[in-house]
């Protein structure tokens, strides 16, 4: 029978001056101790087990708590703290509830450079893999494929069918039945109601963006992932052009700073920011109004406009 491959790590290098962090300094001033010896055997856990992650659900938080002989309360809290201070990525956990991080990434593909093949998920990548390669075979897959995140993705549906939404969001009240609509004879048959049909100059296509990026800046993202999307979707909805992404994507890699440290802070992310398309964009269109009417939008250029 073959060995099974190995995923985990049986050891990960920890800075003598961990403790002189901000982002542990933060959350040892909340809980003193106890949180910094919590984030710990998070690390410790998260690189023994699935090496650059750790899905941080009811189970896990139980038999965490156990193993630090804390209250699944405090475990929980610090957890909670911990990503809002930026040791945990953030758009990450409150999508999957997943804890990772572009560090904890880096230093996983760093340590696991002699093996030949590795797997890693798309939907939470944070760093470059073409910046770690080192002659690894690096297996980009979905989360979807992973059984216990498609037991949150059913779980989800399941709540919003009941009216219930996860803690991401709130749910709305039912309609009231005097509120809604008669049903036109069309969808009394059966048939499927339409759709609303999104503007057209609100489409996104993320595959030339994410095509637009790597050229830009040199990097080699794989994925731009639905949480960031999201926050493009947000900008446009604010009043932001597509001229002025693009604009922010050309014009972010020629800067000084950015160039000095090759372009490694210029991630999707950063442009799907607002002070970003304010600084590096330098156009007006957030704070000019939105015409309602698509008729009226003027055309879109750029490689990546739909």
């Amino acid at each position: 029978m073959a060995r099974p491959l190995k995923i985990g790590l049986d050891y990960f290098p920890l800075n003598t001056n961990i403790d002189s962090d901000d982002k542990i300094q933060l959350v040892e001033s909340e809980f003193g101790s106890k949180g910094f010896a919590v984030i710990i055997k998070l690390y410790c856990k998260i690189y023994a087990d699935k090496g650059y992650y750790y899905d941080w659900t009811e189970k896990e938080k139980l038999l965490f708590a156990k193993r630090t002989g804390e209250s699944v309360g405090l475990v929980d809290e610090i957890v909670k703290r911990s990503v809002k201070w930026g040791l945990f990525e953030e758009s990450v956990f409150n999508q999957f509830q997943i804890l990772t991080s572009a560090a904890i990434q880096s230093r996983f593909l760093e340590a696991v450079n002699r093996r030949k093949n590795i797997e890693m998920f798309s939907e939470i990548l944070l760093i470059d893999i073409n910046d770690h390669e080192n002659g690894i075979n690096v297996n980009i897959n979905s989360i979807n494929d992973n059984n216990s995140t498609q037991s949150k993705v059913k779980e989800i549906k399941e709540k919003k069918n009941k009216g219930v939404v996860p803690p991401s969001g709130e749910s709305s009240p039912p309609k009231n039945p005097k509120d809604q609509k008669p049903k036109s004879e069309g969808e009394e048959k059966g048939s499927p109601p339409e759709e609303p049909k999104e503007p057209i100059a609100d489409k996104i296509d993320f595959a030339k963006l994410l095509q637009l990026i790597n050229k830009e800046t040199g990097r080699g993202f794989q994925v731009i992932n639905e949480n960031v999307r999201k926050k493009f979707r947000a900008r446009l909805k604010e009043g932001y052009s597509k001229e002025t992404i693009l604009k922010a994507i050309k014009t972010a890699p020629q800067s000084e700073y950015h160039k000095g440290n090759g372009c490694q802070y210029l991630t999707p992310e950063f442009f799907s920011r607002s002070d970003t398309l304010d600084k590096y964009g330098n156009e007006a269109s957030a704070t000019s109004p939105k015409t309602e009417d698509p008729k009226e939008q003027p055309k879109i250029l750029g490689p990546w406009a739909s």
